[in-house]
């Protein structure tokens, strides 16, 4: 694949009006919101720092693996449909991932790529976002650590753009606070990279109790907005 057109499906996956679910999730922002009113430009940054950190480093680390392992052929779908479950103790958390997949497919199907999770579907029913998402990368020729980076892109953009919609921060301050944390993300990719290539026991997950406790009090809100 040419350069120009590696970047040219860089830039259509990052793209944040490509409609993958996004939109319709906070990841976990309402309810931090909700809970301890997660507000303003400094508290939203907090916010994403921590939520990269933990459950972003976790996606992260996942998404690399399954990528890697791609290299050698089909992956073991199974193995790793049970392995991201594992590192997803809250069922609320688990129920975003697949539904978060399931826009995934349909991006990948809409586009005229089915063929890219054609073997993660015939054996999983409702795969994760994450293999989802590494299976479409890998078959885009993409490899690991440009994979890591437009998840986290995403990530971020599902933060900043949720904080707009709750609290009225002004867009720009948003784009900024993703911006200034390009960085991190960064040095979360090359760890993911790192550790990736390892046995499964060996790929960390790193802990998020508030973000997993948050996923299931955020169902019982009365009229929220995000789905997550």
């Amino acid at each position: 694949m040419l350069p120009s057109q590696q970047l040219l499906i860089v830039l259509a996956l990052a793209d944040g009006r490509l409609p993958v679910g996004g939109h319709a999730h906070s990841s976990g922002l309402e309810i931090s919101q909700h809970l301890d009113g997660t507000r303003d430009a400094g508290q939203v940054r907090q916010f994403l720092t921590g939520r990269l950190t933990t459950t972003g480093a976790t996606e992260a680390n996942l998404i690399a693996a399954i990528i890697l392992r791609s290299a050698d052929g089909e992956p073991d779908w199974g193995e790793i449909d049970r392995e991201i479950d594992a590192r997803t103790p809250s069922a609320a958390q688990r129920a975003t991932s697949r539904m978060l997949g399931r826009h995934w497919v349909r991006a990948a199907n809409r586009l005229g790529m089915s063929e890219a999770t054609r073997s993660l579907r015939d054996t999983v029913e409702a795969p994760h976002q994450a293999a989802v998402f590494a299976a479409l990368a890998h078959h885009l020729e993409l490899d690991a650590h440009s994979a890591v980076s437009i998840h986290l892109h995403h990530l971020c953009a599902m933060i900043t753009s949720a904080a707009t919609r709750l609290s009225g921060l002004d867009p720009y301050v948003a784009q900024r606070i993703h911006l200034d944390l390009l960085e991190r993300c960064a040095v979360i990719a090359n760890r993911a990279v790192a550790v990736g290539g390892e046995a499964w026991e060996a790929i960390p997950a790193v802990a998020g109790p508030a973000a997993e406790i948050g996923a299931s009090l955020h169902l019982d809100i009365d009229g929220r907005l995000f789905q997550s």
